[in-house]
């Protein structure tokens, strides 16, 4: 009987211990995800999304893949002078409760070696990797904007 008693606690605890981590994961949502236009050989473009953390916990944004680019990284310009040199960034954290919006004026996605022609209207399917929320897939699609033109 008292065996039985504590095996009925370890499940209780066990199923709160269970509960507990699934309430503190992070929860990310994407919106305004779209990328820039290119000239036709340029082989790259620049990527933007909102990201969302719903969740009650700080996550970290860990990489990111895309089918349609031999390479992807999250980026940054750094001044440097006059100059303004593409940094490499190893990850982004996202805050609890908080947004982090990737943009042409801060962080963002850089797709290298393009494998597909861009046309505006056109879906380029991103894969961001997060810390703790795990993988997020989502469609950047591509705007008229071209690179280097910041007007609307």
């Amino acid at each position: 009987m008292r065996s039985m008693t504590i095996m009925a606690a370890v499940a209780v605890w066990l199923g709160v211990g269970a509960a507990f981590a699934q309430s503190s994961v992070s929860k990310i949502e994407i919106v305004e995800a779209w990328a820039r236009l290119v000239e036709e050989g340029a082989g790259f473009t620049n990527a933007y999304v909102e990201l969302i953390n719903t969740g009650d916990v700080s996550d970290t944004l860990l990489g990111v893949t895309s089918p349609w680019a031999e390479r992807s990284q999250i980026v940054h310009y750094v001044h440097d002078g006059y100059d303004m040199k593409l940094t490499p960034v190893t990850s982004l954290k996202v805050r609890a409760k908080n947004r982090l919006k990737l943009s042409p004026s801060g962080y963002f996605i850089r797709l290298e070696t393009l494998t597909k022609a861009m046309r505006p209207g056109v879906d380029i399917p991103i894969t961001l990797r997060f810390e703790k929320a795990g993988i997020v897939e989502v469609q950047a699609k591509v705007g008229n904007q071209k690179l280097g033109n910041l007007d609307p």
